[in-house]
């Protein structure tokens, strides 16, 4: 864990992060300078990471059923 965070530290330092808050706030939507191309961006990731399951069928929970 110690590595990890050190590791962090290190690379917050290299890109001038103050803290862990404005490294959060900068991946977010609305620090974007262009929010549509952000959406679209995030929207084309969810598109080329979908794998179908092989079977064709998507798993059903049990608490995904119709309430009695």
């Amino acid at each position: 864990m110690r590595e990890l965070e050190d590791g962090l530290r290190t690379w917050m330092i290299e890109h001038e992060y103050e803290s862990v808050e404005q490294l959060k706030g900068s991946l977010s939507q609305a620090a974007c300078p262009d929010p549509a191309a952000f959406e679209r961006g995030n929207y084309m990731r969810a598109l080329v990471s979908y794998a179908p399951r092989p079977n064709g069928l998507r798993q059903v929970r049990r608490d995904d059923g119709p309430r009695r």
